[in-house]
């Protein structure tokens, strides 16, 4: 089987198969396995156009979802780009026949949808009409759907950390925690903001709280390590890294439900303690503190974070299991 991934983030190179051949073509800024994110090499376009001239070798085609409505930090080229990709979502005529030009007639489709968006791209459904549809952010009622001319089949997509990193985080943890409860990030919602003031209750009620407001990783894997609790409220959307890399280091993420009804694999008291999103910072206090008084319940939930990361979130696990989805008939299900 030969894939071609133009994606940013390959979630498929981890694949060690002699029968898969992956061969990825960076396309943007690489975001998703955590830390910075990383600009394609200066070879990377004109390896696309190499890989492009011999698309129809390929079986299977990785592609972005194109969210061509959402132009919010995009530049004048890309904001461009996305405007001319308009008339063809209502060509879709015209999509099918300069998709199969390029890519031939039995190459399939999979979309890898790891952006804030909290909805399938219409233009990927209607234009791409991919097998497969992973979604990050996507909505608990759509996973398992069929949306599209294609009847394309709707999957969550577990976030992903590399296998290394959450190995040596795992090996950072010696000794018993310096710090009740970790916070840490950039407070541009207002879930973060109100775990912000909950973490500052907490200080003045005499808890010890490990805030850092600098973009350190090395200070951050630090006070983690060395914290019981860690605040992981949403990012530019509900999932991000914080829960996985606190899953690692050892200490049990904190978190709300998402108020848009997204999908996620998070249980109360087994793999996280979760509160409702409408709670209060005084609120969000009282929920961490009686945690933090009965401290038999720590370990469980640290334990169930780690098996449901091992299980779902490492880049290695998530690799295989999108590649059994891909050959896996499409009246079956993957979440």
């Amino acid at each position: 089987m030969k894939i071609l991934d133009l994606t940013t983030d390959s979630l498929l190179l981890p694949v060690r198969s002699a029968e898969i051949e992956v061969v990825h073509c960076q396309s943007g800024r690489a975001v998703m396995h955590s830390g910075c994110p990383k600009t394609p090499p200066r070879s990377a376009f004109p390896r696309l156009m190499l890989e492009l001239l011999r698309a129809r070798r390929y079986d299977w085609i990785i592609v972005p979802p194109s969210h061509i409505g959402w132009t919010t930090g995009n530049g004048f080229f890309r904001r461009l780009i996305k405007r001319s990709l308009r008339w063809f979502q209502g060509h879709p005529a015209v999509a099918r026949h300069i998709r199969r030009l390029v890519f031939g007639g039995s190459a399939r489709f999979v979309v890898t949808d790891y952006s804030d968006q909290l909805h399938p791209s219409e233009f990927a459904l209607t234009c791409i009409e991919p097998v497969h549809y992973f979604q990050l952010n996507v909505p608990r009622v759509l996973v398992g759907k069929r949306l599209g001319p294609a009847n394309t089949l709707i999957h969550y997509l577990p976030t992903v950390i590399q296998d290394d990193l959450i190995d040596s985080l795992h090996a950072g943890r010696t000794g018993a925690a310096e710090h009740d409860v970790f916070v840490a990030g950039t407070y541009h919602n207002d879930q973060r903001l109100k775990q912000l003031d909950a973490t500052r209750l907490l200080t003045a009620r005499g808890w010890k709280v490990f805030e850092l407001g600098e973009k350190s990783f090395g200070k951050f894997t630090a006070g983690l390590l060395a914290s019981t609790l860690c605040m992981s409220g949403r990012g530019l959307a509900y999932h991000c890294f914080r829960p996985l890399e606190a899953a690692a280091a050892g200490a049990a993420p904190v978190s709300h439900e998402p108020e848009e009804g997204t999908y996620h694999e998070y249980v109360h008291g087994e793999n996280c303690f979760l509160y409702a999103p409408y709670l209060s910072p005084a609120e969000i206090a009282d929920f961490v503190e009686s945690i933090l008084k009965d401290p038999i319940l720590v370990p469980k939930v640290v334990e169930g974070a780690r098996a449901l990361l091992n299980q779902k979130h490492r880049a290695s696990v998530l690799a295989e299991n999108i590649l059994n989805t891909i050959r896996t008939p499409t009246n079956q299900t993957y979440a």
